[in-house]
């Protein structure tokens, strides 16, 4: 008789208060439900667009979430049109990066349909080429919004291409 595996336990990646996730997504639904702050306890590379459709924060917590296996179209961060965004990144690492590669230059880290708050002397949202962030509007009434305090943006391209409202001061 073959002896039982010992059962494969998912490392949290994120937690919210005490309660831990082992997955961005999981963290980020339950977040949602109550404009609660996300923070991360380990690097995170994506599969897919991270879609934020409530109100919620993501302390990077000197941590970094990178495109992983993203297809090279889209967006890795994608803020839906009524949604907030808060990203805090105070502790040292902390970053959004997006390293995937096309030749038009067209790939966005970030695109900002609701609203997007950036805070960090040591946050880094970076693109290797094309737009790191995109402000972006579905109609006049409906204009994406940027707020940048702090921290660095930045693409061999564009770190902002700007088509709702953005005000950055630091």
């Amino acid at each position: 008789k073959e002896a039982d595996a010992d059962p494969v336990v998912a490392e949290p990646v994120a937690k919210i208060g005490e309660v831990e996730y082992t997955t961005l997504q999981a963290a980020v639904d339950a977040a949602q439900e109550s404009n609660d702050t996300v923070t991360l306890l380990k690097d995170v590379e994506l599969s897919a667009t991270q879609e934020i459709t409530g109100t919620l924060t993501i302390d990077l917590n000197g941590h970094k979430i990178s495109n992983g296996s993203i297809a090279n179209d889209g967006y890795m961060l994608k803020i839906n049109h009524g949604a907030k965004l808060n990203l805090i990144g105070d502790v040292a690492n902390s970053a959004i990066a997006d390293n995937r590669n096309n030749t038009t230059g067209t790939i966005t880290a970030i695109c900002v349909l609701g609203e997007l708050h950036v805070k960090g002397d040591n946050l880094t949202i970076s693109r290797s080429n094309g737009i790191a962030i995109k402000v972006d509007e579905s109609g006049a009434d409906k204009q994406g919004k940027l707020t940048v305090e702090s921290g660095t943006i930045s693409s061999a391209d564009q770190a902002v291409q700007n088509w709702g409202v953005s005000a950055i001061s630091g």
